[in-house]
């Protein structure tokens, strides 16, 4: 079980695609296709975001290692960056 307190600001609005809730105008109802701002640091191995805080989102060393290790059931699904 994890249990993240804290969530990552890397959803980059402007290149990612999305819909808005007509009930709740600020809430991200779905997300069509997701870009993230790398940050200097690289991103955190686990994080979530905010605008989506239902999935798990793993870096690619955090992803590697999990399947080095034949950690089975996790479903990987590539995102793309922007610096």
């Amino acid at each position: 079980i994890i249990q993240l307190m804290e969530y990552a600001n890397v959803f980059f609005y402007d290149k990612s695609i999305f819909k808005v809730s007509r009930v709740i105008p600020d809430m991200i109802k779905k997300i069509n296709k997701a870009v993230f701002i790398e940050p200097q640091n690289g991103f955190p191995p686990i994080f979530r975001l905010e605008e989506d805080s239902s999935n798990l989102y793993v870096s690619k060393e955090a992803k590697e290692l999990l399947e080095s290790e034949g950690i089975k059931g996790c479903i990987f699904k590539p995102i793309e960056t922007s610096n």
